[in-house]
């Protein structure tokens, strides 16, 4: 396990990104309603915000990522050469006091890192175990809600997902298709047709 060198200070805390359009099982009902979440960036710096993390590793039953993502966090506040401007991003039910982020709210994590000003490339995406391997979830859009706050900082995104055939499903209903079959590498464009006519042209 990597040492985490507790220099927290008060200044640090997750940053609010943006808000997120999921949807939630209405109480009483077999129905969803819209529901909203919000998207915030982890503070490394922030003690508060690994613990969440180290949570949800601990937490996460059948969670293939969460740990990953925990170590990628204090891989990151160590100032680690690896993890050069790397970031991790979280989903969470809660609104506001992200100060204090409360793991029993978060519903996903992702950990991205930057290949070029417009570019960045998905190591890990990780939802809550529980609301995607269940019938009826609580919650559902997770996944999609973190891709799409993603898409809103860059102009292409790409990565190599898991070979199981819902991962791959599930990038392509949020708009990736499979640039390299054998090397499993998929890509997202902010707009794909004006790439395909620059590149024609």
């Amino acid at each position: 396990m990597m040492d985490i060198h507790n220099n927290f200070s008060p200044v640090f805390c997750a940053k609010f990104q943006n808000i997120v359009k999921i949807s939630k099982l209405a109480e009483g009902s077999n129905k969803y309603a819209d529901e909203t979440a919000s998207f915030v960036k982890i503070e490394p710096n922030n003690i508060d915000d690994i613990n969440a993390l180290k949570n949800i590793a601990k937490c996460w039953k059948d969670a293939s990522f969460a740990t990953n993502i925990y170590y990628a966090a204090s891989a990151i506040r160590n100032d680690s050469k690896f993890y050069k401007n790397h970031m991790v991003f979280a989903l969470t039910s809660q609104k506001s006091d992200f100060e204090k982020l409360d793991d029993d709210k978060i519903l996903g994590i992702i950990h991205i890192a930057p290949l070029n000003k417009f570019w960045l490339f998905i190591e890990q995406l990780q939802a809550n175990p529980k609301y995607i391997y269940k019938k009826d979830s609580l919650y559902k859009g997770i996944g999609t809600g973190i891709l799409n706050s993603v898409k809103g900082m860059c102009s292409k995104i790409s990565c190599f997902p898991a070979k199981s055939e819902s991962v791959k499903k599930f990038y392509a209903k949020n708009g990736f298709y499979e640039e390299d079959k054998l090397a499993n590498s998929y890509v997202w464009y902010r707009d794909i047709m004006d790439i395909l006519f620059n590149f024609k042209s």
